[in-house]
């Protein structure tokens, strides 16, 4: 089991870009960099290793959130960075096999990350 808790590190949500916009909308850019920390903070915080499959469990409290985020777009973002840090080979079907994505506001900005193993899987 794979658990991970971030503090202070406001997550931004998955952002639709092109080859071409991730190098000049600034947007696709925020994104790209809030990725590349997430990644190694995961890999820093992070303690246990990943089961194949796995279940992800993710806890996002934000002080503030935009009312028009979907929340599956933090969901993203956090397969995103697992896959970018090495701790899951994909975001796959074969490799994870579902989520449970809770997204509220608080007083502090905190990420919570488990990788639960699947029961029963093959």
């Amino acid at each position: 089991m794979f658990t991970a808790e971030i503090k202070d590190f406001r997550l931004v949500p998955y952002v639709r870009m092109t080859s071409k916009g991730k190098n000049f909308k600034k947007r696709a850019r925020r994104y790209l960099k809030n990725q590349q920390d997430l990644a190694l903070l995961l890999r820093v915080f992070g303690k246990g290793k990943a089961p194949e499959p796995c279940f992800l469990e993710a806890e996002i409290r934000q002080k503030s959130l935009r009312g028009n985020s979907d929340w599956d777009n933090y969901a993203k973002a956090i397969c995103d960075a697992l896959v970018k840090a090495g701790i899951i080979p994909d975001d796959c079907f074969r490799y994870l096999r579902g989520a449970c994505v809770r997204l509220m506001r608080a007083e502090e900005d905190v990420l919570r990350v488990s990788l639960l193993p699947v029961e029963g899987s093959d």
